[in-house]
């Protein structure tokens, strides 16, 4: 992402983010997920 910052391409980090997001809310989103920040909160 700061790469793409770099070279001023935001349509290129445009699409990093929509990737990020999309690895994360599915990562999160599976209940069976074993995470160390979900273990924290418990």
């Amino acid at each position: 992402m700061l790469e793409a910052i770099a070279r001023n391409d935001m349509n290129g980090l445009e699409d990093l983010i929509r990737q990020h997001l999309l690895h994360i809310r599915s990562d999160w989103a599976r209940p069976d997920s074993a995470s160390p920040a979900r273990d924290r909160r418990a």
